[in-house]
């Protein structure tokens, strides 16, 4: 996908959406979908590929809010549509914008 995204002359960026439950986690490093992420984050890395990880925002806002405020549900991966405002603000704020 990289190099045929790359001969296309499009962007390829690989967001790492943590999971519920390392955001969750009073050790997300224990956690095993932290792990994967620093590992595909790793890998993406050695590819050339760009990453985004939004950890850094979803975190702090997991631990002030809960986890409910978010994502759907008790144990529900998809997120609430507050959820999805965070994350598109920071997406915004990451990626350039679209061409025309």
């Amino acid at each position: 996908m990289r190099d045929e995204l790359r001969r296309r002359g499009i962007p390829f960026v690989v967001d790492i959406l943590p999971s519920r439950w390392a955001l969750d986690s009073t050790i997300p490093p224990e956690a095993p979908s932290y792990r994967s992420g620093r590992r595909i984050a790793a890998i993406a890395a050695d590819l050339g590929i760009r990453t985004l990880d939004p950890w850094d925002v979803l975190r702090p806002a997991v631990q002030r809010d809960g986890s409910s405020r978010y994502f759907l549900g008790d144990s529900d991966i998809h997120f609430t549509p507050e959820g999805h405002r965070l994350m598109a603000n920071w997406l915004a704020e990451h990626l350039p914008p679209p061409s025309p």
